[in-house]
C-alpha cells in the first residue's frame, strides 16, 4: 500500500529553513540613507518593526524597502499617518506609531514577502539628525 498524500493534492513548494531574527540599531547618517538591514540569501519575511525616538521631528524621514535589488516601498512617517495606512497588512510596511509630541515613530513590516538574492531596508533622515533606529525582522532562508 502506498504512502503520503496523492499525487493530486502535491504541490511543488519551496522548504524554507529555521527562522532567524535580525535585532539592530544604528545611529543613522544626517541628510542621508542608511543600510539598516542586508540580507543575503533566498527567503521569506515573516514580520517585523521599526522604530525610534528623535529629539526632534522626524516625520519627513521615509524608509525604503530593495527585494532583488527593485525598489519596492518608500514612504514618510508623515505621508503613511496622513493617510490612515496604519492597519490593513495588504502593504508591505504600515504605520505603527506616529507621535509629534514626543517625537515617537514605528513602523511594521508585512510578513510574506519573498526574495530572491537580498532584502534591503533603508532610513532616509531628513532632518540633519542622527537618531538611533531600531529594527527587528524575523526570516528564514532556504
Amino acid at each position: 500500500m502506498s504512502s503520503g498524500t496523492p499525487d493530486y493534492f502535491r504541490t511543488v513548494r519551496e522548504n524554507y529553513g529555521s527562522a532567524d531574527a535580525h535585532r539592530d540599531y544604528k545611529v543613522v547618517t544626517a541628510n542621508d540613507y542608511t543600510t539598516l538591514v542586508n540580507i543575503i540569501g533566498k527567503g521569506i519575511i515573516y514580520g517585523g518593526y521599526l522604530y525610534l525616538q528623535a529629539a526632534g521631528t522626524q516625520k519627513n524621514c521615509d524608509v525604503a524597502l530593495y527585494v532583488d535589488d527593485e525598489y519596492v516601498f518608500g514612504d514618510t512617517f508623515e505621508r503613511l499617518n496622513k493617510y490612515g495606512i496604519i492597519e490593513a497588512m495588504e502593504c508591505s510596511v504600515v504605520l505603527g506609531t506616529y507621535d509629534e509630541v514626543n517625537y515617537i515613530y514605528s513602523l511594521i513590516f508585512g510578513k510574506g514577502i519573498t526574495f530572491e538574492r537580498q532584502f534591503i531596508v533603508k532610513y532616509g533622515e531628513a532632518h540633519g539628525e542622527t537618531p538611533n533606529v531600531f529594527t527587528s525582522l524575523m526570516y528564514a532562508l532556504i
